[in-house]
């Protein structure tokens, strides 16, 4: 990732489900560029060298949506654009730390982290999130 690249990740507190793959697609297309790249588990859209965006998906459906934007790019048409798919999905941001940090603050980062709860306890975790979903804007 360059400086310039700002990552994140598209959740959902349903698991993506209700979600049309190729509608989902489409929506990605009209922000990232056309799909270049499309095999059994994964679809990019996008460039490499400017904006992309990778959906992972499965039997089950979508299992993961990451981001990236060259920032040098942005404006605020492609913000709107996002914030529309957002919105229509009823989807959320997962903001990626951008840090610089000791060995120390990384393993303690680690062990609190999103991850590892969804690791330990997936069902709590998602529980969890839809609990946040209805009681606040933010999760």
């Amino acid at each position: 990732m360059a400086v310039w690249q700002y990552d994140f990740r598209l959740v959902s507190a349903n698991w993506f489900k209700n979600i049309d793959l190729e509608v989902f697609i489409s929506s990605l297309e009209d922000v990232f560029g056309k799909v270049f790249e499309r095999d059994d588990n994964k679809i990019v859209i996008g460039d490499f060298e400017s904006n992309l965006c990778s959906i992972y998906y499965s039997e089950r459906g979508i299992d993961e949506v990451s981001c990236r934007l060259d920032m040098r790019l942005i404006n605020q048409d492609v913000v709107g654009k996002i914030k529309g798919i957002i919105d229509n999905h009823k989807l959320k941001f997962l903001i990626i730390e951008e840090k610089i940090v000791d060995g120390q603050w990384f393993i303690e980062k680690l062990k609190t982290s999103s991850a590892m709860k969804f690791v330990n306890d997936s069902e709590k975790f998602i529980e969890d999130i839809a609990s946040e979903k209805n009681n606040d804007d933010d999760y």
